[in-house]
């Protein structure tokens, strides 16, 4: 699960309420249209009153907006402003000022700030950076803001701090509301690094904790150092930001934790104002960089405390809202956090052990905020079981706003929709997509899927491993695979990137060739038929006659199948294996690097495969193409749970039933490793006995015979059954069912059953389904030799079933639902 760095999310920037309009509302109603002549016009009459500018702006109906023009902002009353704004600044620096001199400060700073929250996306850049930078007062803030580290001085002058606000703010709002960075007038970055001296000095902190949870207003004071100074930090988005948020973070985080030990637990009387500011808080937080953030959710606390803030009933009432409230606000910071933290494995553990599914489903189905509603399915995406995913019964609309998401982000020249990056997104679709619910959705919706192929044109390098990964697990599904072997663009696609060399990165690239190739290999099936020809081909040149299966020596005496994720417990193992004299394959390098024909040709001359059993083996299609071949093979499986604790679901669970694991996550790695050897050696007996009791097959033999002997499926049926209740359908109507989803497992298990038979089946399976597919396995193998049903096979039965004429499906199925 590695590229963390690029899939964390930044939190959106919720703007204070915007002043338009220096009119009234009454005004604006005898507004009458002015154009840039006549407003010049009056900005050279302002030239000799600018005591009383803003009156007269008002007197002739100009509205801010209008002002926007280079002509405007580069007039002589400008540059008078500002020259007056100058003087002061430099007297309040040192002295008092006068009523005239108070209420200019304030009108001035409030025209300013005005006019830069009329900056947006589409300001042309010289307008803005002509405003901003002629500013001759830039360093006398700066250092107005170091005399207030310094010894707090203008804290207790309430009405000229507010007019400071407004000030400092007209350097935030272009970055807030025209998507730009105060990178681009470097005179004004030293204003960042002495606002984050603030945040982080004894001024911050005393302020905060001595405030009341239910405190109705903030004062001047409270405003400024809480509020104003933290959204300055928070709207920087420059070339430096994270490593702004770092450093701040670094030095403040432990009196973070007291702030949250602190409040907490008056957390029923949290304020609209108290919410707000807190807010701020938790968004210097998530915007520090990954590895900041991954450090300081290892504080296990914290993630405490953001469980009990999404658990609290009052600050969740009121999510269905339309409105971007501050409880809103809050909860999406929280969540934006806790998603950030579910790409370290031993985060998702933790989370995981917290039992938070129910928390998070009913904030996803409350919210009328999408973002509250992506961030909250994004961590589904990680905790979420198979069983829990089953009883969802929402899959299409997780994948509605995923797809809408990601469609959004992609046209993004910053590949992000609503602080939510790509990556983020098709990481979260790669967890989700393990699930067959999550598969039969995706296959049900064309745009979905026809959005993901066209991403296998247009993607970055970075982009497409996660895109490939995506398309080859749901290949995973038979109907998936058949439209993706239809799609004969994809696959001229998807064969060039499984033959490429032209990656700058060698380890990308095998990724990407590989990924390309197991789709190909899942779609046609066609790797494993090559390799067969080749020995086939190659024993026929070197040998006058096949080796028997009973007497064929394999070169390994064990496989191990691990993901990326979990290598150095498992390189640990590998080596410990060999110096106890096994031969051992296994990929060392890059997991992802080997090819489809080493992969099998690991596990055709290995006697025994071990599994490290893991969340991030489960969410690998590497990983389950290597397990499902090893299962296909009738490999021994010896299974090992690894650290962090992980009870397998899903497929993983199935293909594992009843099989005795060694548990390296509650016992000593010595006292794990020599149950592993002693289960080995148990195994190595066993397939020595069958040797001895094989019957006259070559291995090659038996590979072609299988491929040979597969079932060929009869056409479509007429799907008359589609219209008739399921509990009426003839054995018929079932085995037309069973064809047509291609389960031909179940066709022979469930030949001359009717209906009801099937439905109770179905019923049977998804309420007890590790119980059911044992059974179903042995029934299968006992009955029809050589045929085993798979875990894919199994869980496709149980989807297909349960997804059967979706808009109908409760009356067909009311008696199993």
């Amino acid at each position: 699960m590695g590229g963390c760095a690029t899939r964390r999310s930044a939190v959106e920037i919720y703007p204070i309420h915007r002043r338009i309009s220096i009119i009234s509302n009454e005004s604006k109603n005898e507004k009458m249209s002015i154009d840039t002549k006549n407003i010049v016009e009056l900005f050279d009459q302002l030239t000799g009153d600018i005591k009383n500018f803003r009156i007269r702006l008002n007197e002739n109906h100009i509205q801010i907006n209008e002002l926007i023009h280079m002509d405007l902002l580069n007039h002589k009353l400008i540059f008078l402003l500002k020259e007056t704004l100058l003087n002061i600044l430099i007297k309040w620096t040192s002295f008092s000022l006068t009523d005239d001199e108070m209420n200019l400060f304030r009108n001035i700073s409030m025209f300013f700030f005005e006019i830069s929250q009329c900056f947006n996306r589409h300001t042309p850049m010289n307008v803005y950076q002509s405003f901003l930078s002629t500013m001759p007062f830039i360093d006398l803030l700066n250092e107005c803001l170091i005399k207030m580290l310094l010894n707090g001085k203008h804290f207790d002058d309430k009405h000229n701090l507010k007019s400071f606000t407004y000030l400092l703010n007209t350097f935030r709002n272009f970055q807030t509301n025209s998507s730009h960075s105060i990178d681009e007038i470097p005179s004004l970055f030293p204003l960042i690094l002495s606002v984050n001296n603030l945040l982080r000095s004894n001024y911050y902190f005393e302020t905060f904790l001595h405030l009341s949870s239910d405190i109705s207003e903030l004062t001047e004071f409270e405003d400024f150092i809480l509020d104003k100074c933290s959204m300055f930090i928070i709207s920087y988005k420059g070339k430096s930001s994270t490593e702004v948020h770092d450093d701040l973070l670094e030095q403040t985080f432990d009196q973070y934790i007291q702030i949250f030990e602190h409040f907490l637990p008056h957390i029923q009387s949290w304020s609209t104002s108290f919410i707000l500011i807190f807010t701020h808080m938790v968004d210097i937080m998530i915007n520090a960089s990954t590895t900041t953030q991954t450090h300081i959710f290892q504080q296990p606390k914290l993630i405490d405390y953001a469980l009990v803030i999404v658990s609290n009933d009052q600050l969740c009432s009121n999510l269905d809202s339309f409105t971007l409230t501050p409880q809103i606000c809050l909860m999406n910071s929280i969540l934006t956090g806790l998603h950030n933290m579910i790409y370290e494995p031993k985060l998702l553990a933790m989370l995981k052990r917290k039992t938070m599914t129910k928390i998070f489903l009913k904030i996803a189905n409350t919210a009328s905020y999408d973002r509250i509603q992506i961030h909250s399915y994004l961590i589904l995406a990680g905790i979420l079981s198979e069983d829990e995913i089953q009883k969802l019964n929402n899959a299409k609309e997780i994948t509605k706003i995923f797809y809408k998401y990601l469609r959004k982000a992609i046209k993004s020249e910053e590949k992000t929709f609503k602080g939510v990056t790509v990556m983020a997104i098709l990481s979260g679709l790669k967890t989700l997509v393990q699930h067959e619910e999550i598969k039969e959705a995706i296959r049900n919706e064309d745009q979905e899927l026809q959005l993901l192929s066209e991403m296998v044109f247009t993607s970055n390098e970075q982009e497409l491993t996660e895109v490939l990964s995506i398309l080859w697990t749901l290949s995973f599904n038979e109907n998936v695979a058949l439209i993706i072997r239809k799609n004969q663009r994809l696959i001229n696609q998807i064969r060039m990137l499984a033959t490429r060399s032209n990656s700058e990165s060698i380890k990308m690239n095998n990724i990407i060739c590989s990924a390309a190739e197991g789709i190909l290999w899942q779609v046609e099936d066609e790797v494993t038929l090559l390799e067969c020809k080749k020995e086939v081909q190659d024993d026929q040149l070197h040998h006058s006659s096949i080796p028997e299966l009973s007497l064929r020596k394999k070169k390994y005496d064990i496989m191990i199948s691990y993901s990326h994720d979990d290598k150095q417990i498992c390189h640990r193992i590998a080596d410990s294996l060999v110096n106890d004299g096994f031969l051992v394959w296994i990929d060392k390098n890059n997991i992802t690097g080997s090819t489809a024909v080493a992969i099998a040709d690991g596990i055709e001359n290995s006697e025994i495969v071990l599994i490290g059993m893991t969340f991030s083996y489960k969410i690998s299609p590497w990983c389950q193409r290597e397990s499902n071949y090893a299962f296909q093979r009738q490999a021994k499986i010896i299974p090992l749970k690894l650290p962090p604790s992980y009870t397998p679901d899903g497929w993983l669970g199935l293909l594992l039933t009843n099989l005795k694991y060694i548990n390296f996550v509650k016992l000593d790695f010595d006292i794990a490793y020599e149950q592993l050897k002693r289960e080995i050696e148990s195994c190595k007996q066993q397939i020595n006995v069958s040797h001895v009791n094989a019957p006259n097959v070559t291995v090659i033999q038996a590979m072609i015979d299988s491929k040979q002997g597969e079932y060929v499926y009869p056409p479509e049926s007429n799907g008359l059954y589609k219209a008739i209740p399921m509990e009426n359908w003839t054995s018929e109507n079932v085995k037309d069912f069973l064809n047509d989803k291609k389960l031909y497992p179940f066709n022979l298990l469930c030949k001359d059953m009717n209906g009801s038979a099937l439905i109770q089946l179905y019923k049977l399976s998804n309420e007890n389904s590790t119980l059911a597919f044992e059974s179903l396995q042995k029934q299968l193998s006992n009955q029809f030799n050589h045929h085993h049903l798979s875990p894919i096979d199994y869980s496709r039965f149980i989807g297909e079933i349960k997804s059967f004429n979706a808009p109908s499906t409760q009356s067909h199925l009311c008696v199993v639902m």
